[in-house]
């Protein structure tokens, strides 16, 4: 049984154009964690910024318009380029490790959709040089969005980053989903999926049968975890008429 290597080892000419053209979870998780780790200085540096307006009164750090466009941006930057990015970058580096596959089910589906979420990103960043950065508050809900109260670009910029980067994060969930559903090792069933990549240490390289031997021996504490959670709910069953009753 050949042992899943954990990183991919290239000549040292071709390791640049490889982390553009590649197709590897392995790498793509670590462009992922990259990109989120990115935006996430980027996001506290507006933080900083808006901090620095509010930490004085009459500070004219910021006049509102940029105040109102750092504002928006700062909070669609941590949480949908910075938090979503850095949760997907493990999850596509530790999955197809976690459940015994070589890599996730569509390769360059995953690839397509780490750009497609930079891209995003960087088209809601072009807005600050195109008329305008969006300013109608990170929700973007109405009347703020429309045309009367934002009447720049900031808004259209703000739609379609957030769209490609949102098409993005839809590919690459659905690759995850379709990896964990058909690509698992033989012999290791839903209940029994890991919570850690513990199948792999420096003693033992990760291997299928390494891996389903480890999840047979915790088995039994799932077995337990699922009886506790049946009692459990056969009690709240039991209190239920009880409670009514108190209520009433």
């Amino acid at each position: 049984m050949s042992a899943v290597s954990l990183w991919v080892n290239r000549p040292a000419g071709t390791r640049a154009a490889g982390w553009l053209r590649t197709v590897d979870h392995k790498e793509i998780g670590v462009l992922y964690i990259g990109m989120g780790i990115a935006f996430f200085a980027l996001g506290g540096i507006e933080a900083l910024l808006l901090r620095a307006q509010l930490a004085t009164p009459q500070e004219h750090l910021l006049d509102p318009e940029t105040y109102d466009q750092i504002f928006t941006v700062h909070g669609v930057t941590m949480i949908l380029l910075a938090v979503v990015p850095l949760i997907v970058g493990f999850a596509n580096y530790l999955v197809p490790l976690m459940i015994g596959a070589a890599d996730v089910a569509y390769p360059r589906l995953n690839a397509l959709s780490f750009w497609l979420s930079l891209l995003g990103g960087i088209v809601l960043y072009f807005s600050f040089v195109a008329g305008g950065a969006p300013d109608a508050g990170w929700f973007s809900y109405t009347p703020l969005a429309e045309r009367p109260f934002a009447p720049g670009a900031g808004v259209d910029y703000y739609i379609l980053g957030l769209a490609v980067n949102g098409a993005g994060t839809i590919i690459g969930a659905i690759n995850l989903t379709v990896t964990i559903l058909l690509m698992r090792a033989p012999g290791l069933a839903i209940s029994r999926l890991p919570l850690s990549p513990s199948c792999s240490t420096k003693s033992r390289p990760f291997t299928r049968r390494n891996c389903i031997a480890i999840q047979k021996r915790l088995s039994i504490y799932g077995n337990v975890a699922s009886a506790i959670l049946s009692s459990l709910r056969n009690s709240a069953s039991a209190m239920l008429p009880v409670a009514i009753c108190a209520v009433i």
